[in-house]
């Protein structure tokens, strides 16, 4: 495809309707960060996105600084969820916000809380194999064992 690289890079994409994340629909990389190609080089698409919105910076970022997301989402290219800061600092807020993500809370989660604690309760009682309620919840044999165990959802 031709064109500049704004024309191109907003062909690729998906702008939300209530003004919550942009999402870039093009390559991405492991973690969901998009890539996007300036050039002869592969720059992640909120750098790219960034670099569009302040034309000030004149395609070039201090390399001391990260392009981080206020969002947590990693293929969000919005310059409205979009700021520079240290990788110190991006790293700490990353780590806090993630912390507060475990168990139900978390995006990704498979069970709820009362899910997690009735399966430890089927096993105590002995009423079903793990095999049974691997199939019962739609997971690996594994991860009932995890949870059983312990070794997941410790929390609770």
């Amino acid at each position: 495809m031709l064109g500049t690289v704004e024309q191109r890079f907003h062909a690729r994409i998906k702008k939300p309707i209530d003004g919550g994340c942009t999402i870039f629909r093009g390559a991405k990389i492991r973690g969901g960060f998009g890539l996007f190609r300036v050039g002869k080089k592969f720059i992640a698409a909120h750098r790219v996105a960034y670099m569009l919105a302040h034309p000030e910076c004149n395609w070039v970022i201090d390399p001391k600084m990260r392009v981080c997301h206020s969002c947590d989402n990693p293929g969000c290219i919005n310059p409205d969820h979009l700021y520079l800061d240290t990788p110190s600092n991006n790293m700490a807020r990353v780590a806090a916000t993630r912390q507060l993500t475990h168990g139900e809370a978390n995006y990704r989660a498979k069970f709820t809380n009362e899910q997690v604690l009735a399966i430890r309760q089927m096993a105590l009682d002995k009423t079903h194999t793990q095999a049974e309620m691997a199939a019962l919840y739609g997971v690996a044999t594994i991860t009932i064992g995890k949870i059983v165990q312990r070794k997941r959802w410790a929390h609770i």
